[in-house]
């Protein structure tokens, strides 16, 4: 998939080079055959099972509000059965960073949980990449009354499920 991707991006980046005089700096109309496959093209048209971009700024913001009611089947009701999830925290408790499958992730979650008096996110922003089907979700997660610190989440997504995720967290502080 990711060869096809760049293959995409290589063919468009070859289309505008071609139509951008660059001594002039100024834009060569498209010819009517170019811009009818640049305007049909597939990233320009919601398909069946993909995320739109206001589907997935909902999805961020549901994904924050499960957290924060501490609702790990909530959370779970958006993977994949295979989904695949990477934390550096998974690895205090599991010893493996890498989880993999609904019923590693609710162990995972629920022991994490129990280890958390009080948990609190706030989303910062959500970047939807309909693309590459990935949402990256940045917020402030406040973990057991300390401060917060900032964290991103990395989802991909497959029929409208989680596959893969994999958390990362940042400063101890508020950056926005």
């Amino acid at each position: 998939m990711l060869d096809q991707q760049k293959q995409v991006l290589s063919a468009t980046r070859e289309v505008v080079a071609a139509h951008i005089d660059l001594s002039k700096r100024r834009s060569v109309p498209f010819e009517p055959h170019v811009l009818s496959q640049l305007t049909s093209a597939p990233q320009a048209v919601a398909l069946p099972g993909k995320l739109t971009e206001a589907a997935a700024q909902q999805f961020a913001l549901d994904w924050v509000e499960a957290w924060n009611r501490r609702d790990v089947e909530a959370v779970l009701a958006h993977f994949a059965e295979d989904a695949i999830f990477v934390s550096p925290k998974a690895e205090r408790i599991f010893g493996t960073a890498r989880l993999e499958g609904k019923a590693a992730l609710r162990s995972y979650w629920q022991r994490a949980l129990a280890q958390i008096a009080e948990l609190r996110f706030e989303l910062e922003v959500a970047h939807w990449s309909a693309r590459s089907e990935t949402l990256t979700v940045v917020y402030q997660a406040a973990l057991g009354g300390a401060s917060p610190v900032r964290a991103t989440e990395l989802m991909s997504f497959r029929d409208g499920r989680v596959v893969r995720g994999e958390a990362l967290y940042g400063a101890a502080q508020n950056v926005t």
